[in-house]
């Protein structure tokens, strides 16, 4: 997914600076016999709070449907929000753990402590793990 940094100078300038990017990327992708669900495509907008404020593109172009820009999106199996603050991925990545924990809880009572403790630290692991890897010095860039 490439990343786009600009200053738009209008509003018409920032939607038809992403039309143009999503359209770079269409075409890449079916170059290298790729597709692309137009309808599914989505797009968010970051920046500070205070720019945020300032920029209102209701709806950008892709193939034959519009689309309307997040306020997060996952790539890759991590949540990112407007402001980069990760608070949609934390809150996520909590709640699967829990449900996970959950349903070890139901069968734990087939398992000697040992195990259930294998398996308990097996899980949490992969969930912090598989996400922070991912995410490893995400913010020097």
């Amino acid at each position: 997914m490439p990343i786009v940094s600009f200053k738009p100078i209008s509003q018409a300038n920032a939607v038809n600076t992403i039309e143009k990017c999503i359209a770079d990327v269409l075409n890449w992708m079916l170059s290298n016999r790729l597709f692309i669900n137009d309808s599914k495509t989505e797009f968010m907008i970051i920046d500070s709070r205070k720019q945020l404020a300032e920029i209102s593109v209701d709806s950008v172009t892709v193939g034959d449907a519009m689309i309307k820009p997040g306020t997060s999106l996952r790539n890759l199996g991590a949540w990112f929000d407007r402001h980069m603050t990760m608070s949609v991925n934390i809150g996520k990545m909590s709640s699967k753990a829990f449900y996970s924990l959950y349903n070890l809880r139901q069968i734990g009572k087939c398992w000697t402590d040992e195990a259930c403790k294998t398996l308990v630290h097996a899980l949490v692991t992969y969930h912090l793990d598989y996400r922070n890897a991912s995410l490893h010095d995400v913010s020097q860039y």
